[in-house]
């Protein structure tokens, strides 16, 4: 039963190899390279935002003058 299983997988990795479109290693982590530089943009507009919010409540908190 050991040897079967082991066969099914040997013909499952080779048939997903030919089956497969071929892929160039030189390409193979663009698209992670891609995924990267848009989380670092979003991350980005994130902290501008939060610093955009951040100074516009204190302004508004600033000008709160307290009861006497």
């Amino acid at each position: 039963m050991k040897t079967l299983d082991v066969l099914h997988r040997c013909w499952f990795r080779a048939w997903n190899r030919l089956t497969s479109p071929s892929t160039d290693r030189r390409d193979s982590g663009s698209v992670t390279m891609e995924n990267v530089i848009w989380a670092v943009a979003v991350i980005a507009i994130a902290a501008i935002v939060v610093l955009a919010i951040t100074n516009f409540v204190q302004g508004q908190a600033d000008l709160i003058k307290p009861a006497p």
